[in-house]
């Protein structure tokens, strides 16, 4: 059973190096990226005092949502930036 788990963990570790598991990455209010905006349309989920937002990885995609804007229905990452960004609804 011990050799089991520790095989786990070691597997595990290796898929964490090789970049095979996806880290949630965290961003506060301030940071003007997608995973912040208003505009994009990815998955993310806002914490409950409405000042930090988090998404599955940096590298998460949503679509942009603004119409008339330079991205408009294109995929962005979540740590992409742009001119056009406003603060997302959700956050207080």
């Amino acid at each position: 059973m011990e050799s089991r788990l520790m095989m786990s963990l070691t597997q595990k570790k290796n898929a964490a190096r090789k970049g095979d598991a996806k880290m949630a990455q965290g961003y506060p209010k301030s940071f003007k990226n997608c995973a912040v905006c208003n505009y994009w349309g990815g998955s993310r989920q806002v914490d409950t005092f409405g000042q930090r937002v988090t998404v599955d990885s940096s590298s998460a995609k949503g679509k942009c949502l603004l119409q008339g804007g330079p991205w408009k229905g294109q995929d962005k990452q979540a740590s992409a930036t742009c001119n056009k960004w406003q603060a997302w609804g959700a956050l207080k």
